[in-house]
This record gives C-alpha cells, sequence and structure tokens, in this order.
C-alpha cells in the first residue's frame, strides 16, 4: 500500500498542511472525493488512503515559466468523449491522451494506447466526463474583480463613470488580490490561458502585481502592458489625473517589462503585449514601434466599441474603425482589438486582410448596450475573432462559457439560425483566441501541442438527455465548474477543487477589500444612458448576419 507521501512524489506535488478546500460555487461542498487509486504509476496499484493534495508553488525563471518544465508522465484514460476540436482527430470515445512533461504525446481510443505508453507515472480514470482543450480568453481587465455590480444600468461611458473612483484608489496589492481570484475563477471555468488588458496603473501599480498572481494560480498568461496618458480621449468624459501616465515613464515600463518577462519560445507561461487606450496619436504609433523590436509582441485595444466611440473617431479622426487603425499603425497581424461592435462589413475586409483579431465579448457588451459584434462575418471573411469575458465590473460570471452561449444567440438574432454553432463558438473561444495572441500550441488536443485541457463530469442533472452530442452540450447547457483542469502538464483543479490557491482566505479577502472601494462609487446622470434604438440603427450586425458572407 503507498503512503500519501508516496503519491505526492510520483505526482510531482507536495501535501499541503493544513489543507484548504475549494468551496465550488455551485456545487455541494459535502461531495467527498479523492484521487484516483491508479495515480501511483501502475494500472494494478491502489491506494485506499490517497488524499487530495496541492500543487507547489512554481518556480520561476527570468520569464515566469516553469523550471524546469514538468518532466513526468501522464495517461488519461477511458475519457466518456473527447472534443480535440482537431478536424484529424475530430470526436473520440472512450479516449485516452498521454502527456509527456507539458506536451501531449499521443491521442486515440484507449484501446488502441500503444503498450509502451500504458503505464505513466500519474494515470487517471476519466470516465463520465468530457474533455476539451482548454479554453482561452483574449480580452480581460482583471483589476476589476474588486468592482463589481458598478453602474448596472448604464451604458458604455456612464458605467464607466460609476467604476473611475473606485480605480483611482487600487494599491498594488489589490489588483494582486483582484487578479488573484479572477484567474482562479478563469480556470475553475475551464480556462487555461488568459489575456489582460490593465490600462488602470494608479498608486504605482504594476504589471508584475497580475503577473505574481498567474504564477501562484499556474494560467497561462498574456497580459498587455497598457496605458492611459491623455484626459480627453474618452467622448466628452475627462479622465481623473490618478489614471493618467506621462508617456516615456510609460514607454519605458512597457520596455521593462518586455525584457524582463517576456518568453516567445513555445509552450511559454508568460507572454507581454503591449497596450494603448485613451492615448495620443503619437503615443499609439510609438508603442506599435515598441512592440515592432521584439519577437511576438502582440498589440491590443479596444475599438468600435459603441456608436459613441465610433461617433467620436469620426469627428476627431474623419474615419471609422479600419481608418483608425491604418492611422495608428496597427494595421497588423500582430494587433487585435477588443469587442468590435460597431465594425462594417468594410472594416470587416480591412481586418481581414490586414489579419487584425478582434476579441468578442458578447456578456459584457449586451449588459452595456454596446451592440453585437458580427462574428459570423469576420468568420467567413477569413479573419481572426476569439472570445473574451471583459472585466469583472461589466460581465460578473467570469465564465467564457457562458460568452459562448450568449455568442451563439446573437449572432442568431439578425435572423440567420445558422449565425453562430455550438462547435464554431467553442472553436472561437480556442483557437480563434489562441490566434489573436499569436500562438499555434494551444486550442486543440492533438500531438505536438501544449498540456493544456479540461474536463466536466457528465453524470450531473446539467448534462441529462444531452449525451448523444456532449459537446454541443457543453454550449447550450450551463455544465458549472470544471472537474479537472490541466495547464501545461500540471494539474492544477482536482476533482472539482482548486489545488494551487487557499480559497477560502482569498475569498475572505477579496471580500473586504471590495466592500472597502465600494464607498468610491459615482452615480452617473441620465445623460450617460444612450438611446437604445440609437443603438440598434448604428449596430451593424443585422447587416452582417444576413450578407452574402452568411451560411446558406
Amino acid at each position: 500500500m503507498c503512503s500519501a507521501s508516496h503519491i505526492a512524489l510520483c505526482y510531482g506535488l507536495v501535501l499541503p498542511s493544513p489543507w484548504k478546500e475549494w468551496e465550488t460555487m455551485g456545487q455541494s461542498s459535502s461531495r467527498e472525493r479523492q484521487l484516483k487509486p491508479e495515480i501511483c504509476g501502475s494500472l494494478t496499484k491502489t491506494c485506499p488512503s490517497a488524499q487530495r493534495i496541492r500543487a507547489p508553488p512554481l518556480p520561476t525563471s527570468r520569464a515566469g515559466n516553469p523550471s524546469p518544465p514538468p518532466s513526468g508522465t501522464m495517461l488519461l484514460k477511458n475519457i466518456q468523449m473527447l472534443a480535440t476540436l482537431n478536424d484529424e482527430y475530430g470526436d473520440i470515445a472512450d479516449a485516452a491522451i498521454y502527456i509527456k512533461g507539458n506536451v501531449i504525446h499521443w491521442v486515440g481510443k484507449t484501446r488502441d494506447i500503444p503498450k509502451e505508453l500504458r503505464i505513466a507515472e500519474s494515470i487517471s480514470d476519466l470516465s463520465d466526463r468530457i474533455v476539451i482543450p482548454g479554453l482561452v480568453c483574449c480580452h480581460h481587465h482583471m483589476y476589476q474583480g474588486l468592482t463589481r455590480l458598478r453602474g448596472t444600468n448604464e451604458s458604455l461611458y456612464g458605467w464607466w463613470e460609476a467604476c473611475l473612483p473606485a480605480w483611482c484608489e487600487l494599491k498594488a496589492e489589490d489588483v494582486h488580490l483582484s487578479c488573484k481570484l479572477e484567474m482562479t475563477q478563469l480556470v475553475m471555468n475551464g480556462c487555461t490561458t488568459s489575456s489582460d488588458d490593465q490600462y488602470v496603473n494608479p498608486n504605482n501599480v504594476k504589471l508584475d502585481d497580475a503577473i505574481r498572481a498567474a504564477r501562484e494560480v499556474g494560467i497561462r498568461f498574456q497580459p498587455a502592458r497598457a496605458t492611459t496618458n491623455k484626459g480627453d480621449a474618452v467622448p466628452g468624459r475627462p479622465c481623473p489625473p490618478a489614471l493618467l501616465e506621462d508617456e516615456a515613464d510609460a514607454l519605458k515600463d512597457m520596455k521593462r517589462c518586455i525584457e524582463e518577462f517576456h518568453d516567445d519560445k513555445r509552450y511559454s507561461m508568460l507572454k507581454i503585449a503591449l497596450g494603448a487606450e485613451f492615448n495620443s496619436e503619437k503615443m499609439f504609433k510609438d508603442v506599435a514601434e515598441l512592440a515592432s523590436k521584439y519577437n511576438g509582441v502582440q498589440l491590443h485595444t479596444h475599438v468600435a466599441e459603441n456608436p459613441e466611440w465610433t461617433k467620436f473617431c469620426q469627428e476627431k479622426f474623419g474615419t471609422g474603425a479600419a481608418g483608425f487603425m491604418e492611422r495608428m499603425g496597427w494595421n497588423k497581424s500582430n494587433a487585435w482589438i477588443a469587442h468590435g461592435c460597431q465594425l462594417t462589413p468594410d472594416d470587416v475586409s480591412a481586418f481581414a486582410k490586414w489579419q487584425v483579431g478582434v476579441a468578442h465579448c458578447p456578456c459584457s457588451n449586451s449588459r452595456l448596450a454596446d451592440g453585437i459584434c458580427p462574428v459570423r462575418g469576420i468568420l467567413d471573411a477569413n479573419g481572426k475573432v476569439g472570445l473574451g469575458v471583459d472585466g469583472s465590473s461589466s460581465n460578473e460570471t467570469v465564465n467564457l462559457l457562458d460568452d459562448c452561449r450568449i455568442a451563439t444567440y446573437l449572432q442568431r438574432s439578425g435572423g440567420n439560425p445558422k449565425g453562430l454553432s455550438a462547435r464554431e463558438a467553442l472553436l472561437v473561444a480556442t483557437q480563434g483566441s489562441a490566434k489573436n495572441l499569436g500562438r499555434d500550441d494551444v486550442g486543440m488536443i492533438v500531438p505536438g501541442m501544449a498540456a493544456d485541457l479540461v474536463a466536466w463530469r457528465t453524470d450531473t442533472l446539467t448534462f441529462a438527455g444531452t449525451h448523444h452530442d456532449l459537446v454541443e452540450a457543453l454550449v447550450f447547457t450551463r455544465p458549472g465548474q470544471v472537474d479537472l483542469n490541466i495547464i501545461n502538464g500540471r494539474v492544477i483543479v482536482q476533482d472539482g477543487r482548486i489545488l494551487t490557491v487557499d480559497a477560502p482566505d482569498l475569498l475572505k479577502k477579496h471580500n473586504a477589500r471590495a466592500l472597502e472601494l465600494r464607498a468610491f462609487t459615482k452615480q452617473p446622470s441620465t445623460d450617460d444612458r444612450t438611446n437604445a434604438a440609437d443603438v440598434m440603427m448604428l449596430n451593424p450586425v443585422h447587416q452582417m448576419t444576413q450578407s452574402k458572407h452568411a451560411l446558406k
């Protein structure tokens, strides 16, 4: 009989003292499970004394990657349904996955496992589970986790003003705390990779605070070191001085972040992007020039988010979204924008030509009455489009599967029932987002890809009556939190509980600080509310869903 210590040694983990359980939201905490007996490394050994164990902190190299990466072997077998999201491999019933270190080595049916791969340091039985590639979130504002439920009945800029007073109060530890909570929710809801747009940097806040949280949680991370330095860049609403940065100082810190953290190698756990939000034209161009000096540094900003942005852009620059990107020197394949709710057919064509990506954020955009991103048109124009949750101040669920479902509904709302299928939505939320981030090592489960995958239990009420197509069920039902999340070959969530975070302590600290920041809330005036009829009139989604690009 193996001891728990031996199990920990086999699995490359350490035992916690004391163990703090993650009380999953929406799941019964009384349902106790143990790690699978086979975890000791043999199909025949059993370890009834095995207890849940916590992963050790990630050792970090200069660029924040595990050093060295995981070196063990892992076999996942008897998977009820595996959606590889790859045309050649397709969906596989009774599937198996063999992982070497942080890379997927073999994929196929359980009965076809090669003899030499039937023994591994970790073996898990994933009966009654559906497995897919880890979801990839390509737009977020993680600092907003401390300012939820602000401006809940406002349009974009009214909501923005409601949040500003609290954002001006954020300190470095606040951003670290908020990011850690957001990342915990992301991995519990099926994400393995996420970007972050940190354009709010008051009180000496640095991107390092978010990076520290990513290392602790174990998520694959690609944050944008963004900036705000022009107080009149928001239509009719000056930005508070506390959020403004000197252009030279911001560029200097962007360069520091790239040289200290950016790792462009395959399977990298940390890449740096650069962002510009409310900035001068010169700053946009300087940021693009800086990014061009380094391999794999992406560019990120907000474009065509709502009718007010489009009007402002026309008045200030005499052009729309595509013209804006070209004028700023951002019409490049390493750039991706957030939202794009007001993109016209001409914008879509230009973006596809340049391979400028779009991050669709359907839940947030619906709440803020921004409009609907023309996802169908982008896909049919062979453009790049991914999925983002946006910040928690405008999308409190932090659940990319929710955004998958809402995206399918919105793309059909113009009258095209084939506007977006469930499987297309999953592709957008995995490979689409990965392309926006300039990555080709995540987003599908095939040999040679990063060992990033997630699993949900299917023996639940949510999946009742859906076992004939569990892949579609993931999108059209609400499957809850994951049972398993593996990132870079490392188990982050096991049996529905996170192994890398002291969740009760995190929640306690987060809730306390969020209540303190609640005192800093501005109530927007009625003038801040955008007329719903104007939104519908200006929104091009109906043109796009009925255009020549639409599916027949």
